[in-house]
């Protein structure tokens, strides 16, 4: 019964840039399957890295505040505003709520 957030699914996704050795399955169901690596594996690992002179790094991009742009989208409906503008928001992600400020008769366009 595992957690279907957005949030969720990325952090599954940081976990597995971090440690290729992961493998995560299920992300966005509500069965999540991980498999992990051994302490003997982490082990290994841990001292290979340490004999590196540099530390290895991971790039990833954290995705929007669905809440936070639907708060938005909720005050800008609310107050009648024309013209309000949002960027960066994953649209698939606050499709519910623009949704039903719709059908309420806010403008929405995403």
């Amino acid at each position: 019964n595992a957690a279907r957030e957005p949030e969720v699914e990325e952090l599954g996704k940081f976990i597995t840039k971090l440690n290729p050795g992961v493998a995560i399955r299920g992300l966005g169901t509500s069965r999540v399957v991980i498999r992990g690596i051994g302490a003997s594996d982490m082990r290994q690992a841990s001292s290979s890295s340490s004999s590196s002179s540099s530390s290895s790094s991971v790039a990833h991009h954290v995705i929007p505040d669905r809440i936070e742009a639907g708060t938005f989208l909720a005050c800008g409906a609310i107050t009648g505003s024309e013209g309000l503008t949002l960027s960066g928001v994953h649209y698939p992600h606050v499709a519910g709520i623009a949704e039903v400020l719709e059908e309420m008769g806010a403008q929405v366009r995403l």
